[in-house]
């Protein structure tokens, strides 16, 4: 499918969809700069950090690996995002007559709430614009939060720091619910989970979500072709 125009409309509709999503990407990031703080990171390369890298595993598993080394911290990090290599791959058909600029911002912008809100608008149709609207309301409140977490997270009481971690697990089970569109998309997720589960017994950290993932979505095709197609009229 063709990549749509730029359209206004669209872009305000990807600013007022991400809304839901303020509070607890804000609230991630001030917990990331409060951890980055506690990791030995200063203030201003924590919040660099989050302009530059803008991804949330990634720099939650930099905050333990912070004291061995850059090598360990990127390879980590490469590790955990290769999960947006999926979802981008899945967008580049609908992006091939798009200039290649277009097609690199669209993939810097590309989080796991916005690829679900996008994936699930109007039967998968890819809209820039849309994307576009979104990443900024995603964008601002993790580079705010991060901010915020760095300057104020000393007054974090320490007892509500596990509480405020259980945030980040319940915004990933609210974005599979949003794909779960179909018999399908429910079976695949379910998979991915007992294989996300079982690849983090007994993988690196990192590569369970991966091969989960991977595996997962391999496993898509074949139920949709075994689907029943309804008949012609």
């Amino acid at each position: 499918m063709a990549v749509t125009g730029l359209c206004p409309g669209r872009l305000a509709a990807g600013l007022v969809d991400t809304l839901p999503f303020v509070a607890s990407t804000g609230l991630l990031g001030m917990i990331f700069g409060a951890g980055a703080q506690a990791a030995g990171i200063g203030q201003a390369t924590a919040v660099l950090m989050s302009v530059v890298v803008f991804s949330g595993s990634g720099q939650f598993a930099a905050l333990p690996l912070w004291s061995q080394g850059a090598g360990i911290i990127v390879l980590s990090t490469f590790v955990l995002s290769l999960r947006f290599a999926l979802m981008t791959a899945s967008m580049a058909p609908r992006l091939a007559n798009a200039p290649p600029w277009l097609r690199a911002a669209v993939a810097y912008g590309v989080t796991d709430e916005n690829y679900a809100l996008a994936v699930s608008r109007r039967g998968g149709e890819m809209e820039p614009d849309y994307l576009a609207g979104s990443w900024a309301v995603l964008y601002l409140s993790w580079v705010l939060g991060t901010a915020a977490g760095v300057f104020f997270g000393a007054q974090v009481p320490a007892q509500l720091v596990a509480p405020l971690n259980a945030v980040f697990p319940i915004v990933f089970v609210t974005l599979v619910v949003l794909c779960c569109t179909s018999v399908p998309t429910a079976v695949v997720a379910a998979l991915g989970a007992l294989l996300g589960a079982l690849g983090a017994l007994y993988l690196p950290a990192g590569w369970g979500v991966v091969i989960a993932g991977l595996l997962a979505s391999l496993a898509g095709p074949l139920l949709e072709r075994r689907k029943p197609r309804g008949r012609r009229p």
